[in-house]
């Protein structure tokens, strides 16, 4: 397992803490409690995240909307098993690391370059095509601003009657 750093340890204490606050009140039975807690203590339960696209935040949302999503109805009945968290985490992993991919390939790809040139550099070809085909623009817009994978609130709670 990896090493933490400071910052992401505070994060998951500080996620810890509110999970426990807020969700074993509700969950006296000790076998719906502790996996849940386990799960948030797994090294994957928080994604180190670069700046670039200002994505995190964006990513730490729909993960959270997904959760609920998928643990509303087991936490209701007392029913949370490894499986149902196993299922949180799949349906997360692959936008989160097509999103850290995106965000090293920028970096690697225009940053880098643009940061360490010692003479004017010309665009990349990438950015050729969005200048020349507008339209173009919407894909890095949308993939920046609603993700790989959009998630929407699908509990019954989310829906008035």
């Amino acid at each position: 397992a990896k090493e933490r750093n400071h910052a992401e340890n505070v994060l998951m204490e500080g996620f810890q803490t509110f999970f426990l606050e807020h969700f074993e009140r509700a969950l006296s039975d000790e076998e719906t409690t502790l996996p849940i807690v386990a799960a948030i203590d797994h090294d994957d339960a928080a994604h180190a995240m670069s700046p670039i696209g200002g994505v995190g935040v964006n990513l730490a949302v729909q993960d959270a909307v997904a959760a609920a999503n998928i643990l509303a109805a087991p936490l209701r009945e007392k029913r949370v098993t490894e499986e149902i968290l196993t299922r949180v985490q799949e349906r997360r992993e692959w936008p989160t690391h097509m999103t850290q991919h995106l965000q090293l390939a920028i970096q690697n790809h225009f940053l880098f370059p643009v940061l360490h040139a010692q003479k004017p550099i010309k665009p990349p070809f990438p950015v050729k095509l969005l200048a020349l085909f507008p339209i173009l623009r919407r894909i890095p817009a949308r993939v920046i601003g609603l993700g790989f994978r959009p998630e929407h609130i699908r509990t019954p709670d989310s829906f008035p009657l």
